[in-house]
Protein backbone atom coordinates (compact mmCIF):
# COMPACT_ATOMS: atom_id res chain seq x y z
CA UNK A 1 0.00 0.00 0.00
CA UNK A 2 1.38 3.40 -0.95
CA UNK A 3 1.85 5.96 1.97
CA UNK A 4 -0.47 8.87 2.12
CA UNK A 5 0.79 12.47 1.08
CA UNK A 6 -0.59 15.55 2.05
CA UNK A 7 0.07 18.24 -0.45
CA UNK A 8 0.22 21.75 0.77
CA UNK A 9 -0.43 24.47 -1.44
CA UNK A 10 0.31 28.47 0.25
CA UNK A 11 -2.03 30.79 -1.06
CA UNK A 12 -1.51 34.73 -1.28
CA UNK A 13 -3.85 36.45 -3.07
CA UNK A 14 -3.84 34.03 -5.52
CA UNK A 15 -7.19 34.56 -7.67
CA UNK A 16 -5.72 38.66 -8.05
CA UNK A 17 -2.20 37.61 -8.85
CA UNK A 18 -2.64 34.52 -10.51
CA UNK A 19 -6.47 35.10 -12.23
CA UNK A 20 -7.52 31.28 -14.12
CA UNK A 21 -3.79 30.44 -13.73
CA UNK A 22 -4.61 29.45 -9.86
CA UNK A 23 -7.93 27.35 -10.25
CA UNK A 24 -5.42 25.01 -13.43
CA UNK A 25 -2.80 24.33 -10.17
CA UNK A 26 -5.48 23.19 -8.09
CA UNK A 27 -6.83 21.02 -10.34
CA UNK A 28 -3.90 19.75 -12.35
CA UNK A 29 -3.26 19.02 -8.52
CA UNK A 30 -6.34 16.98 -7.77
CA UNK A 31 -6.20 15.23 -11.06
CA UNK A 32 -2.56 13.56 -9.99
CA UNK A 33 -2.34 9.55 -10.86
CA UNK A 34 -2.11 8.96 -6.76
CA UNK A 35 -4.41 6.55 -4.86
CA UNK A 36 -3.96 8.68 -1.32
CA UNK A 37 -3.09 11.63 -0.77
CA UNK A 38 -5.05 15.16 0.60
CA UNK A 39 -4.54 18.69 -0.49
CA UNK A 40 -4.18 21.19 2.77
CA UNK A 41 -4.83 24.90 0.98
CA UNK A 42 -3.06 27.46 3.07
CA UNK A 43 -4.44 30.84 2.76
CA UNK A 44 -1.91 33.51 4.49
CA UNK A 45 -4.62 36.04 4.79
CA UNK A 46 -5.53 36.96 1.72
CA UNK A 47 -7.63 40.23 0.63
CA UNK A 48 -8.75 38.66 -2.34
CA UNK A 49 -11.63 36.38 -1.92
CA UNK A 50 -9.53 33.82 -3.02
CA UNK A 51 -10.56 31.54 0.41
CA UNK A 52 -14.21 31.68 -0.99
CA UNK A 53 -13.94 30.64 -4.49
CA UNK A 54 -11.57 28.16 -3.90
CA UNK A 55 -14.18 26.57 -0.86
CA UNK A 56 -17.03 27.19 -3.53
CA UNK A 57 -15.63 25.28 -6.19
CA UNK A 58 -13.02 22.87 -4.76
CA UNK A 59 -13.97 22.20 -1.18
CA UNK A 60 -14.61 18.10 -0.82
CA UNK A 61 -12.77 15.63 1.23
CA UNK A 62 -9.63 15.84 -0.83
CA UNK A 63 -9.37 19.60 0.06
CA UNK A 64 -9.24 21.01 2.89
CA UNK A 65 -8.81 24.91 3.72
CA UNK A 66 -6.63 26.59 6.09
CA UNK A 67 -6.26 29.91 7.00
CA UNK A 68 -3.91 31.19 9.00
CA UNK A 69 -5.40 35.34 9.33
CA UNK A 70 -2.29 37.46 8.37
CA UNK A 71 0.48 37.01 5.76
CA UNK A 72 3.33 34.77 7.51
CA UNK A 73 5.39 34.31 4.58
CA UNK A 74 6.59 30.99 2.98
CA UNK A 75 8.44 29.75 5.90
CA UNK A 76 5.45 30.20 8.68
CA UNK A 77 2.81 29.80 6.25
CA UNK A 78 3.94 26.56 5.19
CA UNK A 79 4.99 25.15 8.45
CA UNK A 80 1.34 26.07 10.06
CA UNK A 81 -0.18 23.58 6.97
CA UNK A 82 2.21 20.95 8.48
CA UNK A 83 0.52 21.02 11.66
CA UNK A 84 -2.79 20.49 9.44
CA UNK A 85 -2.21 17.67 7.37
CA UNK A 86 -3.73 14.44 8.30
CA UNK A 87 -2.50 12.66 11.26
CA UNK A 88 -1.25 9.39 9.17
CA UNK A 89 0.24 11.02 6.16
CA UNK A 90 3.60 9.83 5.79
CA UNK A 91 4.99 12.92 3.48
CA UNK A 92 4.87 16.22 3.22
CA UNK A 93 4.82 18.13 0.17
CA UNK A 94 5.14 21.62 -0.23
CA UNK A 95 3.91 22.77 -3.76
CA UNK A 96 3.86 26.46 -5.38
CA UNK A 97 0.11 27.71 -6.44
CA UNK A 98 1.62 29.16 -9.82
CA UNK A 99 2.39 25.56 -10.64
CA UNK A 100 0.86 23.04 -13.52
CA UNK A 101 1.80 19.14 -12.61
CA UNK A 102 2.38 16.00 -14.32
CA UNK A 103 -0.54 13.36 -13.88
CA UNK A 104 2.55 10.74 -12.10
CA UNK A 105 4.79 13.66 -10.41
CA UNK A 106 3.63 12.58 -7.57
CA UNK A 107 4.30 8.69 -7.79
CA UNK A 108 7.42 9.42 -9.20
CA UNK A 109 8.87 11.45 -5.88
CA UNK A 110 7.30 9.14 -3.86
CA UNK A 111 8.77 6.02 -5.71
CA UNK A 112 12.23 7.47 -5.15
CA UNK A 113 11.85 8.13 -1.36
CA UNK A 114 10.77 4.64 -0.95
CA UNK A 115 13.53 3.09 -2.22
CA UNK A 116 16.35 4.98 0.13
CA UNK A 117 15.75 5.91 3.93
CA UNK A 118 19.22 7.75 3.23
CA UNK A 119 16.54 10.51 1.54
CA UNK A 120 16.00 13.56 3.25
CA UNK A 121 14.29 15.54 0.65
CA UNK A 122 13.31 15.13 -3.04
CA UNK A 123 12.17 17.64 -5.44
CA UNK A 124 10.51 17.52 -9.10
CA UNK A 125 12.20 18.84 -12.50
CA UNK A 126 10.70 22.65 -12.66
CA UNK A 127 10.27 23.32 -16.23
CA UNK A 128 9.19 26.74 -17.79
CA UNK A 129 5.67 27.03 -19.10
CA UNK A 130 7.10 26.23 -22.51
CA UNK A 131 8.74 23.32 -21.32
CA UNK A 132 12.67 24.24 -21.08
CA UNK A 133 14.25 23.37 -18.01
CA UNK A 134 13.76 26.07 -15.45
CA UNK A 135 16.00 24.67 -12.78
CA UNK A 136 17.21 21.19 -10.96
CA UNK A 137 17.92 22.45 -8.22
CA UNK A 138 21.61 23.20 -7.07
CA UNK A 139 24.49 23.92 -4.95
CA UNK A 140 25.83 27.29 -3.15
CA UNK A 141 29.22 28.98 -3.88
CA UNK A 142 32.06 30.40 -1.53
CA UNK A 143 29.79 33.57 -1.05
CA UNK A 144 26.27 31.85 -0.24
CA UNK A 145 24.87 32.49 -3.75
CA UNK A 146 22.69 29.99 -4.56
CA UNK A 147 24.19 28.22 -7.62
CA UNK A 148 21.53 27.39 -10.06
CA UNK A 149 20.95 24.79 -12.82
CA UNK A 150 18.84 24.83 -15.22
CA UNK A 151 18.47 26.10 -19.05
CA UNK A 152 19.16 23.23 -22.15
CA UNK A 153 22.76 23.13 -20.73
CA UNK A 154 21.12 20.98 -18.21
CA UNK A 155 19.65 18.30 -19.85
CA UNK A 156 22.80 16.10 -19.93
CA UNK A 157 22.32 16.07 -16.32
CA UNK A 158 18.73 15.00 -16.74
CA UNK A 159 19.51 12.30 -19.29
CA UNK A 160 22.80 11.10 -17.20
CA UNK A 161 21.87 11.19 -13.84
CA UNK A 162 18.75 9.70 -11.94
CA UNK A 163 18.23 10.56 -9.11
CA UNK A 164 20.36 13.75 -9.23
CA UNK A 165 22.13 14.70 -6.23
CA UNK A 166 22.45 18.43 -4.98
CA UNK A 167 22.67 20.60 -2.34
CA UNK A 168 19.29 21.78 -2.37
CA UNK A 169 15.93 21.55 -4.52
CA UNK A 170 13.37 24.28 -5.48
CA UNK A 171 10.41 25.19 -2.83
CA UNK A 172 8.09 25.12 -5.80
CA UNK A 173 8.13 21.22 -5.76
CA UNK A 174 9.45 19.89 -2.22
CA UNK A 175 8.92 16.26 -0.69
CA UNK A 176 10.17 15.28 2.42
CA UNK A 177 8.98 13.04 5.60
CA UNK A 178 6.87 14.51 7.79
CA UNK A 179 7.88 13.41 11.15
CA UNK A 180 11.80 14.77 10.08
CA UNK A 181 10.34 18.05 8.81
CA UNK A 182 9.16 18.52 11.97
CA UNK A 183 11.76 16.53 13.83
CA UNK A 184 13.87 19.59 12.47
CA UNK A 185 11.89 22.33 13.06
CA UNK A 186 10.48 22.63 9.55
CA UNK A 187 11.23 25.58 7.68
CA UNK A 188 13.32 28.69 9.60
CA UNK A 189 10.40 31.58 9.69
CA UNK A 190 13.08 33.96 10.30
CA UNK A 191 13.95 33.80 6.64
CA UNK A 192 10.19 34.70 5.78
CA UNK A 193 10.72 33.83 1.69
CA UNK A 194 13.46 32.75 0.17
CA UNK A 195 16.48 30.73 0.95
CA UNK A 196 14.29 29.21 3.35
CA UNK A 197 14.49 25.75 0.98
CA UNK A 198 17.88 26.09 1.19
CA UNK A 199 18.23 26.19 4.55
CA UNK A 200 16.04 23.24 4.98
CA UNK A 201 18.05 21.13 2.44
CA UNK A 202 21.29 22.10 3.75
CA UNK A 203 20.31 21.34 7.49
CA UNK A 204 19.99 17.61 6.85
CA UNK A 205 22.14 17.28 4.49
CA UNK A 206 24.94 18.49 6.92
CA UNK A 207 23.55 15.63 8.86
CA UNK A 208 24.22 13.06 6.44
CA UNK A 209 21.05 12.92 4.85
CA UNK A 210 21.12 13.38 0.71
CA UNK A 211 19.07 16.01 -1.07
CA UNK A 212 17.92 14.61 -4.97
CA UNK A 213 15.98 15.99 -7.66
CA UNK A 214 13.69 13.33 -9.11
CA UNK A 215 13.85 14.27 -13.07
CA UNK A 216 11.06 12.14 -13.91
CA UNK A 217 8.62 14.42 -11.96
CA UNK A 218 7.56 17.31 -13.62
CA UNK A 219 6.40 19.95 -12.48
CA UNK A 220 5.63 23.51 -14.45
CA UNK A 221 6.04 26.76 -12.93
CA UNK A 222 5.10 29.97 -14.02
CA UNK A 223 6.81 32.31 -11.67
CA UNK A 224 7.59 36.00 -12.01
CA UNK A 225 5.22 37.71 -10.08
CA UNK A 226 7.85 38.69 -7.32
CA UNK A 227 8.68 42.62 -6.87
CA UNK A 228 12.59 43.42 -7.95
CA UNK A 229 13.27 45.88 -5.06
CA UNK A 230 12.09 43.35 -2.74
CA UNK A 231 13.20 40.53 -4.01
CA UNK A 232 16.49 41.74 -3.60
CA UNK A 233 16.27 42.71 -0.02
CA UNK A 234 15.34 39.30 0.64
CA UNK A 235 17.94 37.40 -0.93
CA UNK A 236 20.79 39.54 0.33
CA UNK A 237 19.36 39.47 4.12
CA UNK A 238 18.34 35.79 3.69
CA UNK A 239 21.79 34.91 1.57
CA UNK A 240 24.00 36.01 5.10
CA UNK A 241 21.60 34.37 7.25
CA UNK A 242 21.83 30.85 5.22
CA UNK A 243 25.96 31.68 5.85
CA UNK A 244 25.70 32.04 9.44
CA UNK A 245 23.53 28.93 9.91
CA UNK A 246 25.24 26.98 7.82
CA UNK A 247 29.13 27.48 6.71
CA UNK A 248 31.79 26.36 8.27
CA UNK A 249 33.37 29.31 10.73
CA UNK A 250 36.48 30.32 8.74
CA UNK A 251 34.54 30.35 5.03
CA UNK A 252 31.74 32.38 6.86
CA UNK A 253 34.58 34.96 8.14
CA UNK A 254 36.36 35.05 5.31
CA UNK A 255 33.61 35.60 3.12
CA UNK A 256 31.49 37.78 5.08
CA UNK A 257 34.83 40.46 5.22
CA UNK A 258 34.71 40.35 1.34
CA UNK A 259 31.03 40.76 0.79
CA UNK A 260 30.77 44.05 3.60
CA UNK A 261 32.77 45.85 1.00
CA UNK A 262 31.99 44.66 -2.33
CA UNK A 263 28.36 44.78 -1.77
CA UNK A 264 28.04 48.05 -0.67
CA UNK A 265 30.34 49.50 -3.45
CA UNK A 266 28.58 47.41 -6.48
CA UNK A 267 25.40 48.55 -5.51
CA UNK A 268 26.72 52.03 -5.24
CA UNK A 269 28.19 51.92 -8.75
CA UNK A 270 24.97 50.70 -9.90
CA UNK A 271 22.89 53.51 -8.49
CA UNK A 272 24.73 56.00 -10.10
CA UNK A 273 24.82 54.17 -13.49
CA UNK A 274 20.85 54.09 -13.34
CA UNK A 275 20.11 57.09 -11.19
CA UNK A 276 18.52 54.91 -8.29
CA UNK A 277 19.45 53.59 -4.96
CA UNK A 278 17.27 50.69 -3.99
CA UNK A 279 19.93 47.76 -4.40
CA UNK A 280 22.02 50.05 -1.89
CA UNK A 281 19.57 50.82 0.92
CA UNK A 282 18.22 46.71 0.55
CA UNK A 283 21.72 45.84 1.54
CA UNK A 284 21.74 48.47 4.43
CA UNK A 285 18.53 47.19 5.59
CA UNK A 286 19.69 43.69 5.21
CA UNK A 287 22.92 44.36 7.12
CA UNK A 288 20.56 46.54 10.10
CA UNK A 289 18.39 43.20 10.52
CA UNK A 290 21.98 41.26 10.79
CA UNK A 291 23.53 43.03 13.73
CA UNK A 292 19.74 43.69 15.17
CA UNK A 293 19.27 39.92 15.64
CA UNK A 294 23.36 38.84 16.00
CA UNK A 295 22.13 37.18 19.16
CA UNK A 296 19.59 34.91 18.24
CA UNK A 297 21.30 34.28 14.69
CA UNK A 298 24.60 32.74 16.71
CA UNK A 299 22.41 30.90 18.71
CA UNK A 300 20.55 29.10 15.54
CA UNK A 301 24.49 28.63 14.38
CA UNK A 302 25.20 26.96 17.91
CA UNK A 303 22.12 24.62 17.48
CA UNK A 304 23.27 23.41 13.95
CA UNK A 305 26.54 22.20 15.00
CA UNK A 306 27.24 19.91 11.80
CA UNK A 307 28.21 22.67 8.55
CA UNK A 308 27.73 21.98 4.73
CA UNK A 309 30.79 20.22 3.66
CA UNK A 310 33.17 21.46 1.28
CA UNK A 311 31.98 19.42 -2.05
CA UNK A 312 28.36 21.04 -2.36
CA UNK A 313 30.26 24.50 -2.15
CA UNK A 314 31.46 25.95 -5.40
CA UNK A 315 34.68 27.74 -4.92
CA UNK A 316 33.72 30.49 -7.69
CA UNK A 317 35.49 34.60 -8.00
CA UNK A 318 33.48 37.26 -6.46
CA UNK A 319 32.62 38.73 -9.60
CA UNK A 320 30.45 36.23 -12.20
CA UNK A 321 29.28 36.79 -15.14
CA UNK A 322 25.84 34.74 -16.33
CA UNK A 323 28.29 32.77 -18.91
CA UNK A 324 30.69 31.98 -15.65
CA UNK A 325 27.94 31.59 -13.23
CA UNK A 326 26.47 28.53 -15.15
CA UNK A 327 29.73 27.26 -15.77
CA UNK A 328 30.67 26.73 -12.13
CA UNK A 329 27.07 25.94 -11.04
CA UNK A 330 26.95 23.12 -13.69
CA UNK A 331 30.41 21.81 -12.99
CA UNK A 332 29.87 21.62 -9.16
CA UNK A 333 26.47 19.59 -10.00
CA UNK A 334 28.37 17.50 -12.72
CA UNK A 335 31.26 16.29 -10.04
CA UNK A 336 28.83 15.15 -7.32
CA UNK A 337 26.99 13.23 -9.69
CA UNK A 338 29.88 11.26 -11.27
CA UNK A 339 29.88 8.60 -9.15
Amino acid sequence: MLPKVSIIILNFNGRSRLGEFLEKNIESVLETDYPCFEVVFVDNGSEDHSVEYVKKKYYNERLRIVCTGKNYGYCEGNNLGAKYACHDSEYLVFLNNDTLVDKMWLRKLVDVLEKDNNIGVAGSQILNMDGTIQLLGGNADVFGRAMVVGGEEARALVEKCQPIKVLWVSGASLAIKKNLFLKNGGFDSSFFMYFDEIDLCARLVSKGLKVITVAASIVYHKGGTSNSASVFYWVYRNRMLFMLKNFPRSLFLKCLTIRSIMDPLGAAILGLAHNDSWRLNAIIRAYIFVLKNLGSLIQKRRMNPHKISAEYIAKTPYILTPKNYKIYALSKMLDLNRH
